[in-house]
């Protein structure tokens, strides 16, 4: 998934501080270019729990893609003696649904406020990545080489903002558009809206204004929104004219697209996030209060956030911990690590695979209530599409289910009328597996798809691709080399068709060779 200065500007985040993929350095000068559980032991004081909390932790797991399993196969069991129970489950909720709104303000503020970040931009600006990403760019997680980003923070409280892109023709793009507790709410682009020139209103939840006419308006239910932004590139020589389409892509609030007197400015509560590497984990609810704060809870979700009233939280969602007793504050702390072991366990364990590949689990990217798929995504990184706009299957084992690695040569057959189904273009990457980073080989090739020169099809018109270390002894192979120890693949589907979503698609398995 993509990075953007409010990901990757966070660093070190408190109760999941040890998935790399949460986080990272800000944006590299030069890449942008920017343009205007289980129960806890019984015993101990406070043993007894009110019946809300249980039914409390059970509708949040009821929608969870580990819903089935009972809390005290999931949370490690505890002494609690010194705890207090109940603080404790609301506590565990509270990591559980905060972590991506925390993530986004601590992001936000680094990108927007922080005068020490040299790639700090306004609100309401967008930026461009302009180079093909390689082996020496360790930012971003699993990068691409399909699409170029672009993005913004928006910040919708004072009026509306408009997004004006040109006519693309055949070239794919979109705009995502992503609120503050990381679910997507809208989109902008070919298959959304077409590839012809237009304009839109991307407004807040309080606005009550009129657009201009025949201008469609896009609501975000929060204030603040990341607006990510992919257009398709067909390698270096196309650099030049994918800059020429971002170039006119352009961001205004709605008063200065329609020449009127700007509305009074309404000025957000930022303040600086603490800083949360190495710091003790009640930090992580003073963080996550700014960030309500900032972006109140849904009123979908106000059966959840308004019981973190009862640890800490005040009526304008700041965290105060003097409120708590000394138990009370452990039971967050233990909550805090807890969460990070249980989002950390769930995003390394994988989904249920069909011939070596995971899929996406249903809700990828419009979360609604499911906040555990919501935390275990933005721990890999905000900004996962929806399925109908792009699907990223996965595979780290062969077919057999065994582990790929550079040691051995694999080949993935398609066989004819059976290439991956996407709408607007399919690719394959191989990534290191350790570090999720391309790997640096001698013909710099890191991805593969229907948009490659010289692919070779077979005969009977289906298309082989070997993956492996050293090149392939005669020529005319679809090469796609692989890392010197245990890597994986992703293969993007953009605007999967209905065969795909509704999963009668099957991708084959990835075959070792002898």
């Amino acid at each position: 998934m993509p990075s953007h200065p409010i990901v990757r500007a966070v660093g070190g985040v408190l109760f999941l501080a040890s998935v790399a993929a949460a986080a990272g350095a800000g944006c590299g000068p030069g890449r942008w270019a920017r343009t205007e559980g289980a129960t806890p032991t019984e015993g101990g004081e406070g043993a007894t729990e009110p019946a809300e909390e249980d039914d409390l932790l059970g509708r949040l797991f009821a929608d969870s893609p580990l819903g089935e399993l009972e809390l005290r196969a999931i949370f490690p069991r505890r002494d609690l003696a010194t705890v207090d129970r109940s603080a404790y489950r609301l506590a565990v909720a509270a990591c559980l649904f905060g972590f991506p709104v925390a993530v986004s303000y601590a992001g936000t503020w680094k990108a927007i406020y922080d005068e020490g970040n040299p790639d700090r931009v306004p609100f309401n600006t967008m930026v461009h990545m302009s180079e093909l990403a390689g082996p020496e760019d360790t930012a971003v997680p699993a990068p691409n080489n399909d699409t170029m980003y672009s993005s913004a923070s928006l910040d919708l409280t004072t009026e509306p903002v408009v997004l004006s892109v040109p006519a693309v023709g055949a070239r794919y793009y979109s705009f995502q558009l992503i609120d503050a507790y990381s679910s997507t709410f809208g989109y902008v682009g070919t298959r959304a809206t077409g590839s012809e020139a237009g304009s839109y209103v991307i407004a807040g939840p309080g606005w009550e204004g009129e657009a201009p006419e025949g201008l469609a308006v896009l609501r975000s239910p929060t204030p603040l929104v990341w607006l990510l932004g992919r257009t398709l590139v067909d390698g270096p020589d196309d650099l030049p004219a994918l800059r020429a389409v971002q170039e006119q892509y352009r961001l205004q609030t709605l008063s200065e697209h329609t020449g009127q007197a700007a509305p009074p400015r309404v000025e957000l509560p930022f303040v600086p996030p603490p800083s949360l590497e190495g710091a003790d984990e009640i930090d992580f609810y003073r963080l996550m209060g700014y960030a309500m704060r900032v972006n109140p809870p849904l009123p979908r979700d106000m059966f959840l956030a308004s019981s973190f009233r009862r640890i800490g939280f005040g009526g304008d969602w700041t965290f105060d911990p003097a409120r708590l007793t000394e138990r009370e504050l452990n039971a967050l702390r233990f909550a805090a690590q807890d969460a990070k072991e249980f989002v950390k366990a769930l995003t390394e364990s994988g989904a249920a695979t069909v011939n070596g590949w995971s899929r996406e689990i249903p809700g990828m990217g419009s979360f609604g209530v499911n906040y555990i798929l919501r935390a275990a995504v933005a721990v890999k990184g905000l900004g996962a599409n929806t399925a109908e706009e792009a699907c990223y299957p996965t595979a780290n084992v062969d077919g057999q289910g065994n582990p790929m690695s550079g040691t051995d040569a694999y080949e993935l057959r398609f066989p004819a009328g059976r290439m991956p189904p996407a709408q607007a273009f399919w690719s394959l990457t191989i990534y290191d597996f350790d570090t999720y980073l391309l790997v640096d080989n001698p013909i710099d090739r890191y991805s593969i798809g229907d948009r490659t020169d010289g692919l070779v099809f077979g005969e009977d018109g289906s298309l082989t691709i070997r993956l492996q270390r050293e090149p392939p002894e005669s020529d005319g192979v679809n090469w796609l080399p692989a890392p010197a120890g245990r890597f994986y693949v992703v293969l993007r589907i953009y605007v999967p068709d209905e065969e795909y979503l509704s999963g009668a698609y099957e991708i084959p398995g990835i075959e070792r060779l002898p």
